[in-house]
């Protein structure tokens, strides 16, 4: 008689590969030189997005970082994280307290 191996866990060939988390893409992309939320290479000059001009505060129902630099949302995809590197578009805030826009939810 012939053993036949069974397959404990099915046909792992067809499983479906595992979606990325949107926190493990943006870390992938910053370690790929890349900014997270639109692509532009980092500066490498060891500013963040905290220190940029482009930083932009939007007040409705929270506080939320956006970048003007870019088209803005009202969504968390385009939400700035004031810990990430800066791009190219980097440029010194002359001013400590970011522009800061206050819209009724």
């Amino acid at each position: 008689m012939t053993a036949t191996a069974v397959p404990l866990f099915g046909d792992l060939a067809a499983a479906k590969p595992v979606k990325e988390t949107w926190r493990a893409a943006q870390l992938r992309r910053i370690a790929q030189g890349v900014h997270p939320l639109h692509g532009l290479p980092l500066a490498g000059n060891g500013e963040t997005c905290r220190t940029c001009a482009h930083r932009v505060v939007l007040r409705m129902g929270g506080t939320y970082h956006k970048c003007a630099a870019i088209d803005m949302t009202h969504g968390a995809k385009t939400d700035v994280r004031l810990s990430w590197p800066a791009c190219k578009a980097w440029v010194e805030a002359t001013d400590p307290m970011p522009r800061t826009v206050s819209m009724k939810s």
